[in-house]
């Protein structure tokens, strides 16, 4: 039987929940051989040596990473000042605020420049190099 392989982004990871020695972690994760890491969340255990051992958990893809997100926002998790204050530095933010508050709404801020996207059909049809 081959060795259980996986391997942690260190630059992701996140302790969610403490208690003793068990924890419960927002980290990516690529599985086996795979070089793609995933956002997994998963109970460990700790030992006084510093030892780690995984338990139950579920690994996402960034789909469906996205929609956890969407689901747990709109079902009241979060507190709205601190989802702000995580967005708020994100490129399109205001433009999308924009696109959510719709012109007629009082803050509608129109100083704010709509990015246009262009979708280029060859690219669309035949992929970044256009060649078929």
């Amino acid at each position: 039987m081959s060795e259980f392989k996986y391997d942690i982004d260190k630059s992701y990871d996140h302790i969610i929940q403490e208690k003793g020695n068990v924890f419960i972690a927002l980290r990516k994760i690529a599985w086996g051989s795979s070089t793609e890491h995933k956002l997994d969340l998963r109970k460990w255990y700790s030992s006084p040596s510093g030892a780690e051992t995984m338990s139950k958990g579920v690994s996402f893809s960034d789909d469906g990473a996205n929609e956890l997100v969407k689901v747990l926002t709109e079902t009241g998790y979060g507190h709205t000042n601190e989802i702000l204050r995580a967005i708020k530095d994100r490129d399109d933010f205001r433009s999308q605020l924009n696109i959510v508050l719709g012109k007629e709404d009082p803050d509608y801020d129109s100083s704010v420049v709509e990015e246009e996207v262009y979708y280029d059909p060859m690219k669309a049809l035949f992929g970044e190099d256009g060649a078929a």
